[in-house]
């Protein structure tokens, strides 16, 4: 039900010249008792519960370590519901598999199906998300389709479904809304962010996650009251979470369990600022709770703790954010239904939280607490990539911040650059163009780049240097 993380990496093998050794797409999803992860060669592996087949295998049979999806490839994103899942291709074709009691596989009123099936009548796709039973899909036009409960109005076409399946079985515009970035699905609201650093919601509203005032759903896109300058944005199950170009996090909706994090348990019906949260670059909402990535790497947590999805080695809910995991070095985040995810920036994954299906290491936990207090490894989950990247400390230079949302800046530079080019995994250029400060700084725009791992290629007056850059 939460966000995906695409981290692309590369293997160096001189300071003049570098090749794509291979391509790797990673992103990591935790529906309400599963997960699933890309993997280096597109492909798609899932473990835990599967009584609906939303680990998509061809049967019914829960799996306590990752197991490949046979004959789904050509993968760059997964993304899990409470009961399915879904997958977009690279030719931007959307798949999915597990229960379709909502039509949130989006193939029409079917059965469920336990292996990957294509959604009807979408194509030129770039982005997915799945909440608990409905999905938004946004196209390369940047329009939104969505399918699935429409109880309350989240697919956002302007009605909903109050007989029958109580929803749209298969894909429906999203109205009046244009010039999309990125989408968000949680239980029973949707989120968009636009170009301009807008964010509109609509669906269910009854604990205030649409974040306009009010407490009355809506079946079209409204906006949320008093953002801008929103750079990301994750919907979890009764409340959503939004990150800031400044790197701060703003919350609303449900509160119940504390995940807001704002030391109360007091829904809220418009955004509230996280005191205390600063140089955050990601954000995770589960079903009832958050999870943020910090610049420094490490991860913080909050909200519902009965499986001690927060990480802190209690079971006890946590109102404000808290680091008790002891990871350091996390490249990705996710926060499940009952269980969290985390990849590591030497590749390793690790999970924890509610194991009663299993969190990955071969094992489930079917006494006391039935979870995991503490981070386990996920086992046999991808296959691991070495990543070198040669340096001349002679010609050092400051590259920050990296990662990044938006942009970064070169600075700190003792010799002479005469051309800046980022580069793609595919070794394409996709920016060639940079501005120069005082002579002292280099500022690049990666504002419109996918997210994902890029490579500068810097021509100087000595010699050619190759370095890495992390757009999250």
């Amino acid at each position: 039900m939460q966000k995906r993380y695409t981290f692309l990496f590369i293997l160096f093998t001189s300071l003049h010249s570098f090749f794509v050794t291979p391509i790797y797409s990673q992103t990591i999803a935790g529906g309400l008792f599963f997960s699933l992860s890309t993997c280096l060669d597109s492909t798609v592996k899932s473990w835990g519960y599967n009584y609906y087949g939303e680990l998509g295998l061809g049967d019914t049979i829960d799996r306590h370590i990752p197991t490949p999806i046979a004959g789904l490839t050509g993968i760059k994103a997964v993304d899990a519901g409470e009961w399915h899942s879904i997958a977009l291709k690279n030719n931007g074709t959307v798949w999915s598999w597990g229960n379709n009691f909502n039509g949130q596989l989006g193939t029409g009123l079917v059965p469920n199906s336990s292996v990957p099936v294509q959604v009807f009548g979408l194509t030129n796709v770039r982005a997915i998300a799945s909440g608990q039973n409905h999905c938004l899909a946004l196209k390369s036009d940047s329009t939104i389709r969505a399918w699935g409960n429409n109880l309350y109005g989240q697919v956002g076409d302007g009605t909903t479904n109050l007989v029958a399946c109580q929803c749209k079985p298969s894909a429906v515009p999203v109205s009046n809304l244009n010039n999309v970035i990125a989408i968000a699905s949680g239980g029973f609201h949707s989120l968009a962010l636009k170009s301009d650093s807008t964010l509109w919601a609509w669906g269910r509203n009854t604990n205030g996650q649409l974040g306009d005032s009010t407490n009355n759903d809506s079946s079209l896109p409204i906006q949320v009251h008093g953002l801008s300058g929103i750079v990301a944005i994750s919907a979890g199950g009764i409340h959503s979470l939004a990150l800031k170009s400044d790197g701060t996090v703003y919350a609303w909706g449900g509160n119940l369990n504390g995940q807001l994090g704002d030391s109360t348990i007091n829904d809220k019906n418009f955004p509230v600022k996280l005191n205390g949260l600063t140089n955050v670059m990601a954000i995770s909402a589960g079903y009832n709770h958050s999870m943020i990535l910090k610049t420094d790497s490490t991860i913080w947590s909050w909200g519902y703790n009965y499986y001690s999805q927060v990480g802190d080695g209690t079971l006890v809910d946590k109102h404000f954010p808290v680091s008790g995991t002891g990871l350091t070095g996390i490249a990705a985040i996710d926060a499940g239904g009952s269980h969290s995810i985390v990849l590591k920036n030497n590749f390793s994954l690790k999970a924890w939280g509610n194991s009663y299906y299993g969190l990955g290491d071969g094992t489930v936990v079917t006494f006391g607490c039935e979870c995991r207090m503490f981070p386990i490894n996920v086992t046999n989950w991808c296959s691991p990539l070495s990543v070198e990247e040669n340096s001349d400390d002679e010609l050092s230079l400051v590259i920050s911040p990296n990662p990044c949302a938006l942009q970064f800046q070169i600075s700190d530079f003792r010799f002479q650059i005469s051309n800046v080019k980022v580069i793609n995994v595919l070794g394409e250029v996709v920016i060639s163009n940079w501005s120069l400060i005082n002579n002292k700084n280099i500022t690049i725009d990666l504002s419109r780049e996918a997210k994902g791992i890029y490579f500068l290629e810097i021509q100087t007056d000595k010699r050619i240097i190759n370095r890495k850059i992390i757009v999250q």
